[in-house]
């Protein structure tokens, strides 16, 4: 399944890339599944994934931004697969160069991640994890920050988000030395996983295709994953119950955002 993904995420940048700063690939061409206008590049990102899945010869439930629930195979699916083709649409609609394509393979029948893969498409970075196999960037293993309190934070805040929920986000922001609010959730994830930052604090959260597969490599990096009340319990079934998500390198940084250090 890594192979599958990473094939996606080289054909995806090779052709995404070519649209880049170009009036075309912003073309608005219709309104996607998750209710946002859908660019060009968008599907041509989603086309990408669903044909290199239908190559697998597998049976598979693919969930996309774009086009929603698409049945690959022909009997019950063997894997589930989440996919945002494009995430950080806007900030490749305004030319910031901070987006890319993620995707998290579930086994179907056990309902457990088995790879979670994100790209990014301008420094052409690679993010996955494996089950049990721990995260990594670029074929080396990562892991997240071991800092006992947040200096270095990412944040992201959606329409959804309620006032208590950007309070929190204000708050934060007031203790660390550097904050930032890039626009892809899904990169900033792996920024996180990787070390770079120690925190995202992510208010408004709404879509579980947008959050699987950065959960699954901040988790297998070492990093935990609640609410903005602590829960760990943030996914019913295959959905986001989490209104909000504190994503941080670990228990101590997520002590500290919470306001439970000793």
């Amino acid at each position: 399944w890594l192979e599958t993904c990473r094939l996606i995420g080289e054909e995806a940048t090779r052709e995404i890339m070519h649209y880049y700063k170009k009036k075309e690939g912003t073309e608005e061409i219709g309104r996607g599944y998750g209710g946002d206008m859908t660019m060009l590049v968008d599907k041509v990102a989603e086309d990408i994934i669903i044909k290199r899945l239908k190559e697998t010869n597998e049976n598979i439930k693919l969930v996309t931004e774009e086009a929603g629930i698409v049945n690959i195979g022909k009997g019950k699916p063997d894997y589930y697969v989440f996919a945002d083709p494009l995430d950080g649409s806007f900030n490749f609609k305004m030319g910031i160069g901070y987006f890319g394509t993620t995707l998290a393979v579930l086994d179907a029948k056990k309902n457990v991640d088995i790879v979670g893969y994100t790209k990014n498409f301008v420094s052409k970075s690679e993010y996955y994890a494996m089950l049990g196999k721990g995260a990594y960037k670029n074929g080396d293993r990562i892991y997240t920050s071991q800092k006992e309190a947040p200096e270095d934070i990412l944040l992201e805040c959606s329409y959804k988000a309620n006032f208590d929920s950007i309070k929190k986000i204000t708050d934060v922001f007031h203790t660390a030395r550097h904050s930032r609010m890039p626009g892809a959730i899904a990169i900033d994830y792996c920024k996180v996983a990787s070390g770079s930052f120690d925190a995202v604090i992510y208010a408004g959260s709404s879509r579980y295709l947008d959050v699987v597969a950065g959960n699954f490599i901040v988790k297998e990096a070492g990093g935990v994953i609640t609410d903005f009340a602590g829960n760990e319990k943030i996914y019913k079934g295959n959905k986001l119950a989490a209104k909000d998500l504190l994503v941080c390198g670990n228990e101590k940084i997520r002590d500290y955002i919470l306001g439970k250090k000793k």
